[in-house]
């Protein structure tokens, strides 16, 4: 029976390396074909899934960009995958400047902040100069300054420095915005680099200090430091005051602010959304480099955080909407309609226009890509600006969120419903498939993304890191959610903490390891000292995706949820790492999923999680060499390549086959 299976796997490891490499191959043929590379847009990054994806891309040729607007959150950004960082951070709100990222630098093509500075980033990047590009990538970085700052100010603390251009903060904004750098070694160096490279262009416009002298005059007090205003109108005004003032006002006049509907607030459930209006883009008015150049930082902060709201991005769009285009977003929005017939019309067309301001910001920048690969509910945006190749990626959103009686729950459901390709990333989605109603060869089942390549790496070049002789070292880096509520929030950690507490009773002997995270922390503490195996718990702080690793390697298990019967990011990296991992799994939906289930302990109950333990108490040495069967299994089903592969093959079929997303003229859901 054992030999059968290893045969089995042995055929069906061929045939997956045939199929990846028939799909990888399809990239260097539309390369050859269209003489650049497959672009792709990918929109929003929860848990680091787009930027993960789009850098094994890239690692193939792909020109792949990342949107992630208005999202912050550590593990949505590079910083959280790619540095050892040194420094503790707010998760949701991490301070880049207040930690040290080592020689790392935050690469171009991840683009994060509100979303209107964001598009004009991309457009300037596809259509504007170099000084637009650059200019666009200062405000990007400003204005998660300044959200810093106000999160700050709201919780009663202050920052170090009083600008991100500052020289005392200049290192850390270069390894966030590495194209920033100016040449030159000295201060000097660099401020006549800022000039040359931003203010002549901008100053380009007025041609003699007369013109100069008339805009700093006419310039509001409001809007720039009052002092420096005064001394202009008067008599004591330096040739630099007049520059610095016109520069500002020109500058303003070209770029603006603006305001924007944000995509993820919703209140109450069932009832008629309150779309929240973002106010972040109203701080904008700031010349970072000044504080370079003239070390005007006291001048920027004087300038008003109210102004006049921009109304058109700084880099005009010459994409024109098609006929085409245009007849198939009414199509979508009429279908939308047809579909809930049973809502309130006027919560339809609320649910409408939240559709369609994101999908109208976007719509121009979207054009410059072959593909977009939408994440969670973002999938909208393309789906109602008529876009016809893009692909829906799920990481549990249409696990409970489709189902829901309220706008999120209606858009995601029509947006998956309607998709011309869905990436099923969780196997215990499966079953919503039909349910949502979505054609089962739209459906690809896609390994969650992440760089296997880099995980072998670590552990071939970590060999020491290995568990220690003696105790047995149980590790649980699972965030403590388990008492309150359920769905895929919930982790159930109080399955491992009964399954210790009864091999404690039957004298078994080992340490318990967890992160100090979630929000049920002192609930499973108060349960441990319930058990009394509070002297077997060790309880260590959040770390980094390095120490992560290392912790795993450095223990004789990996104990992760008992919650879903399913795989996510930690089992991932634990099997990748050779790690013997304990969870709940469905092992036929897995076999289902990716061809073979994984070599794991598998456990739902404390009877199932206290056999498994003492599995690897038995046996802590893994003689029966578990961990390496896993390393391998990764490598057949689970590799960057085959994850790559697969989503090359959808972007292929779109291509090719121009399956548009299915919106009828006539009829219902």
């Amino acid at each position: 029976m054992q030999n059968n299976r290893q045969k089995n796997t042995a055929l069906l490891a061929a045939e997956i390396e045939r199929s990846n490499a028939e799909a990888l191959a399809w990239l260097g043929e539309f390369k050859q074909q269209s003489g650049r590379a497959l672009r792709v847009l990918h929109i929003g990054n929860i848990a680091n899934n787009a930027y993960n994806n789009a850098k094994i891309q890239r690692s193939l040729g792909i020109e792949a960009d990342v949107l992630c607007y208005d999202y912050y959150h550590i593990m949505g950004t590079p910083e959280w995958e790619d540095t050892d960082i040194k420094g503790s951070l707010d998760n949701f709100h991490p301070d880049w400047w207040a930690v040290d990222l080592g020689n790392w630098q935050r690469p171009d093509w991840f683009v994060q902040g509100p979303l209107l500075d964001c598009l004009d980033y991309l457009r300037a990047k596809h259509r504007g100069t170099n000084a637009d590009r650059l200019l666009a990538r200062r405000r990007l970085v400003q204005a998660y300054w300044d959200i810093l700052d106000e999160k700050a100010t709201t919780n009663g603390k202050r920052r170090r420095w009083l600008s991100p251009m500052t020289l005392s903060a200049l290192r850390t904004t270069l390894k966030i915005a590495p194209e920033l750098t100016l040449p030159g070694t000295t201060l000097r160096e660099r401020a006549t680099a800022c000039w040359n490279n931003f203010a002549l262009p901008v100053l380009s416009q007025l041609s003699n200090r007369a013109s100069l002298n008339a805009a700093a005059k006419n310039v509001r007090i409001a809007s720039v430091d009052p002092a420096l205003v005064r001394r202009v109108r008067g008599e004591t005004a330096k040739p630099m005051d007049h520059v610095r003032i016109a520069l500002f006002r020109t500058w303003r006049a070209q770029v603006g602010l603006s305001a924007v509907m944000e995509p993820t607030h919703y209140e109450g459930s069932g009832s008629e959304p309150q779309i929240a209006r973002l106010e972040s883009l109203r701080r904008y008015g700031r010349l970072s480099f000044h504080s370079v150049a003239w070390g005007g930082s006291k001048v920027l902060s004087k300038i008003s955080a109210r102004i006049a709201p921009r109304t058109t991005s700084t880099i005009a769009s010459p994409l024109a909407t098609t006929s085409a285009t245009l007849a198939r977003r009414e199509a979508v929005r009429e279908h939308y309609r047809r579909s809930f017939a049973d809502v309130p019309s006027a919560m339809l067309e609320s649910e409408l226009t939240h559709a369609d301001c994101l999908s109208g910001h976007l719509s121009d920048v979207m054009a410059h890509y072959d593909i977009v690969q939408a994440y969670s509910t973002d999938g909208l945006t393309p789906l109602f600006a008529g876009v016809t190749r893009f692909c829906a990626y799920e990481h549990g959103t249409i696990r409970e969120i489709p189902f829901e009686d309220n706008l999120q729950g209606r858009l995601c459901k029509f947006t998956y419903r309607h998709a011309p390709r869905v990436f099923v990333t969780n196997s215990d989605v499966l079953p919503s498939i039909p349910r949502i109603g979505i054609p089962a060869h739209r459906v690809t089942n896609l390994p969650h993304a992440f760089n296997d390549g880099k995980l072998r790496k670590f552990r071939d070049d970590n060999p020491q890191l290995l568990p220690p002789t003696g105790i047995p070292i149980l590790f649980s880096p699972t965030r403590h959610h388990w008492h309150v509520g359920g769905g895929s929030w919930t982790k159930g950690n109080d399955v491992l903490l009964r399954a210790a507490g009864r091999l404690h009773k039957e004298g078994r002997d080992f340490r318990l390891r967890c992160v100090e995270w979630g929000q049920e922390v002192d609930k499973s503490k108060a349960l441990i000292d319930e058990l009394g195996i509070a002297h077997l718990v060790e309880w260590v702080p959040t770390m980094t995706k390095r120490q992560l690793w290392a912790a795993y390697c450095q223990s004789h298990v990996v104990v992760d949820q008992f919650a879903l019967p399913a795989l996510g990011g930690v089992a991932f990296e634990a099997l990748a790492l050779g790690r013997r991992l304990i969870t709940r799994i469905d092992e036929s939906t897995l076999e289902q999923f990716f061809g073979a289930a994984p070599p794991l302990l598998n456990g739902e109950t404390v009877d199932d999680v206290t056999r498994q333990i003492a599995h690897i108490l038995d046996d802590p040495n893994d003689e029966a060499k578990l961990g390496q069967k896993a390393r391998q299994w990764i490598e057949i089903f689970h590799s960057s390549t085959r994850t790559l592969a697969l989503q090359a093959r959808a972007y292929r079929d779109l291509m090719l086959d121009q399956d548009e997303p299915d919106i009828p003229k006539s009829g219902s859901a």
